[in-house]
């Protein structure tokens, strides 16, 4: 007798038997998710460091970001962080290195919480940007405008892209927080499950700047007061499906 198959029923039991909606199922299944992610080049668990406080990079290529002025390590149920005070300009970062000097497409992303202390100040999430010396490259912020946005440039000297989200930024909530740079093509931040995107003005290519990967800081200070759980970097503009599914796997950890 020949099996009869009915796709709408196995893809619902394939959501529903491993329990997709129980953060203990995101808890087992990020890591694994994420650390096969195409071209990675950094993955940072927010409590996942050495004695030193420094973050471990989980992608497998060294790329560890160290502690700025002791930010603090905390769990709150199965979520590990990085909790950052904005008046102890703490951070984590590290100098550029081959595998972080992106200069083609790229795809930036990082769960973030802000704290009130946040609010109508411009901080940094996950930046590699400097003003001084005219090295900037990307970054992914909020502003004083409490605006979610990113920033790409293309000689270092000025802004090519100012991408604002059209998500609402609220303080005390969790934000998976992703920018992606297709060159001469599109830019696009997703929050959340909201896309934005623009085609105006891609640049070709990034600058190589020599400026610090920060998680927690943007330019020369802009400190976020709040937390940062996990944050990764690609050498590859990951396509739409890919970015949600980095959010379907990973939100129930986040209440969400």
């Amino acid at each position: 007798m020949p099996i009869i198959r009915n796709p709408a029923q196995i893809r619902q039991l394939i959501t529903e038997l491993p329990h997709k909606n129980e953060a203990s199922f995101a808890w087992v299944n990020v890591l694994g998710a994420f650390s096969i992610l195409p071209a990675l080049r950094g993955l940072w668990f927010g409590a996942n460091r050495t004695s030193t406080g420094t973050l471990v990079d989980r992608s497998g290529l060294g790329m560890s970001l160290s502690a700025v002025n002791t930010p603090t390590y905390n769990i709150s149920g199965l979520i590990q962080h990085s909790t950052y005070l904005r008046a102890g300009s703490q951070a984590h970062g590290r100098v550029t290195a081959t595998d972080i000097a992106i200069t083609g497409a790229l795809t930036a992303f990082a769960w973030v919480r802000w704290t009130g202390l946040s609010a109508g100040v411009l901080t940094g999430a996950e930046t590699k940007w400097l003003s001084t010396g005219n090295q900037r490259s990307w970054a992914l912020i909020k502003n004083a405008a409490n605006l979610f946005q990113l920033l790409l440039s293309a000689n270092g000297t000025g802004t090519a892209v100012t991408l604002s989200s059209t998500a609402t930024w609220v303080s005390g909530e969790w934000f998976f927080v992703v920018g992606r740079y297709i060159p001469s093509i599109e830019a696009s931040i997703f929050i959340n499950g909201i896309f934005t995107d623009t085609v105006t003005g891609i640049p070709a290519s990034l600058f190589n700047s020599t400026a610090n990967l920060n998680l927690g800081a943007h330019d020369t200070g802009n400190y976020i007061d709040g937390d940062i759980a996990i944050a990764g970097l690609c050498a590859i503009d990951l396509p739409d499906y890919m970015i949600r599914v980095m959010y379907d796997v990973s939100r129930r950890l986040f209440g969400l």
